[in-house]
């Protein structure tokens, strides 16, 4: 296998351990499948390739430590902090009401 520079993205779920204590299996369940859709759907728009999600963990990259590569990781990791605040889908808006739970994501590049 050949090294090539690449931009690495880590993201995770600050509190997850204590968020998934006081939820269901299936609100759990249905909390991560949106963030991993959130996830999924911003990466992408900003180019990443996503390697894996890892429980509350999502791990990408980028091909390359240019300027513009450094530019969309930083965008991306913008917009995913940023997608919880206009999150309305049902599971968000449940947890946010009745368990007074938000997400925040932590993110390393």
């Amino acid at each position: 296998p050949k090294s090539r520079p690449a931009t690495l993205f880590v993201a995770d779920l600050k509190g997850f351990t204590g968020i998934s204590a006081r939820l269901s299996p299936e609100q759990v369940a249905a909390l991560l499948a949106e963030w991993y859709m959130d996830c999924n759907v911003i990466l992408k728009h900003y180019g990443a390739s996503i390697d894996k999600f890892i429980g509350d963990c999502v791990f990408a990259y980028w091909h390359g430590t240019a300027a513009d590569v450094c530019v969309c990781a930083v965008q991306a990791a913008q917009a995913l902090r940023a997608a919880e605040d206009a999150a309305t889908s049902p599971t968000r808006v449940l947890v946010r009401e009745r368990h007074d739970i938000v997400l925040d994501c932590r993110i390393g590049l």
